[in-house]
C-alpha cells in the first residue's frame, strides 16, 4: 500500500502518523535525554521535545477521527493511545493496525 493509499483510510492514517510519532519518541529517548544528562546538551531535548509533543498531539487527533467520525471501536481508539505512550508501542501494534484497516475497507 502506497503512502498516498494509507492517507485516504482513517486507520492508514493512523499506522503513518504513528510510525512517525514513534520514530520522534524513540530519538528523544534516546538521543535527547542521554545528550541532555550526559553530555550536557539539552539543545537536542529543546528541538526534539516540541517535534514529538506536535506529532503525538496529531496522532491523538487521528485516533478521535477514527474512532468518532469513522465508528472506529473506541477500545482500539485506546489500544492506540496507551501504544504510544511507549517508545516502540506505534512499532509493535503495526501488524495488528494493518489488520484493522484491511477489515475497516472489507479486505482492503
Amino acid at each position: 500500500m502506497t503512502l498516498h493509499e494509507n492517507f485516504a483510510s482513517p486507520i492508514g492514517k493512523l499506522r503513518v502518523v504513528g510510525f512517525v510519532e514513534g520514530l520522534s519518541f524513540v530519538a528523544l529517548v534516546l538521543l535527547g535525554m542521554p545528550m541532555k544528562y550526559m553530555a550536557d546538551m539539552p539543545i537536542f531535548v529543546r528541538i526534539l521535545g516540541p517535534i514529538h509533543g506536535v506529532l503525538f498531539v496529531w496522532l491523538c487527533y487521528e485516533i478521535a477521527q477514527a474512532v468518532f467520525g469513522h465508528d472506529w471501536p473506541k477500545r482500539r481508539g485506546l489500544v492506540v493511545f496507551m501504544a504510544a505512550l511507549f517508545p516502540l508501542g506505534p512499532f509493535l501494534i503495526d501488524g495488528w493496525l494493518k489488520k484493522q484497516q484491511a477489515q475497516f475497507h472489507g479486505g482492503v
